[in-house]
């Protein structure tokens, strides 16, 4: 049962939102301890996600957090939320550098720009539910596989990031309600310039999975795969949640916009994602490239689908209309 000290309403408690007499000048400004307790828990839970190679700061983060919410284990949903802001920030980072060089001044060699593709992909195997690590490429680092789909716990964890409620919650200690755990990652001053309001980061995220499956960075056609896997199962949302409807508009909007936010160029380079059709002897030598083309074909035309039924005042539908115009 919850201390009578530590009651979130209770006037005279130390997380009082009453300006009660008798209570401490020390927390007189509304929810005082409260936001400090969410703050605490965001640096903590930001820190750790941030340091998974440093079992020590680790265990001290977790130890000290235990003291803050009712439920230690809620802790560890706070990190995997930070840890797939931070791999969705780092892809994206590296994606715009990649899109925003000019090939005709050579701002990066090819050597570079084969590196950076292979960080993207990494950081993107993260999200694979298959834990068979055998199949490598030629640097000897696993790779993704046509067959492989986005896992399910990291796909609960990125609607939540993508603002599906009622997924990751918790309790502060001394609170009688639970709290979306998403609400305190922007809580820390320290990493506040790092997260994106949530409809920001919503299009960020869509725009940036749209650029990698157009072709524009020279990813292997089996990460692409995945990548429209992934951007499908997010417009699907998990089904039998609450606003589960609410959170698919909003991420569907935003891809919507984000498609066309894209280059006519870009949105071409997608639609040969959806136009290809196998050659008879890409058929019968069985080519594997082939099969993976045929399977981003058909997720591209699920992607399209959705964004084609998404009606909005603000979407214009250019990039649909462009699909439409260069099929006809």
């Amino acid at each position: 049962s919850t201390h009578t000290m530590c009651e979130d309403r209770l006037p005279g408690s130390i997380f009082s939102s009453d300006n009660h007499e008798g209570s401490s000048p020390r927390f007189s400004t509304k929810n005082a301890v409260g936001t400090t307790i969410k703050k605490a828990l965001s640096f903590l839970s930001c820190l750790s996600a941030y340091s998974l190679n440093d079992e020590d700061m680790r265990l001290a983060s977790r130890a000290a957090a235990g003291h803050l919410l009712e439920n230690g284990a809620h802790f560890h949903d706070l990190i995997s939320l930070w840890a797939v802001r931070i791999s969705f920030e780092a892809i994206d980072g590296v994606v715009r550098t990649l899109c925003s060089a000019d090939e005709k001044t050579n701002d990066f060699t090819e050597s570079q720009r084969s590196s950076a593709c292979t960080i993207i992909e990494t950081s993107l195997r993260q999200f694979v539910d298959s834990s068979d690590d055998d199949t490598a490429d030629k640097s000897g680092l696993p790779t993704i596989t046509l067959h492989d789909s986005l896992d399910y716990d990291k796909r609960t964890t990125l609607l939540a990031c993508l603002g599906q409620k009622n997924l990751k919650v918790g309790r502060l200690i001394g609170n009688r309600a639970d709290l979306e755990l998403t609400d305190l990652l922007t809580k820390c001053d320290n990493v506040e310039p790092f997260v994106r309001n949530e409809e920001g980061w919503v299009h960020a995220v869509t725009q940036m999975l749209l650029t990698l499956m157009c072709g524009k960075v020279q990813l292997h056609v089996r990460a692409r795969v995945f990548v429209a896997k992934m951007l499908v199962e997010i417009l699907k949302g998990i089904q039998g949640t609450k606003a589960a409807g609410n959170s698919r508009e909003i991420v569907s909007f935003s891809a919507a916009s984000s498609l066309d936010g894209l280059s006519k160029e870009d949105v071409i380079q997608l639609l040969e994602n959806l136009s290809y059709y196998p050659t008879l002897a890409e058929l019968e030598s069985g080519d594997l490239i082939c099969e993976a083309k045929k399977h981003l074909s058909e997720k591209t035309a699920d992607v399209i689908s959705y964004l084609a039924s998404t009606f909005h005042p603000e979407v214009s539908g250019d990039g649909c209309k462009i699909i439409l115009h260069e099929m006809l």
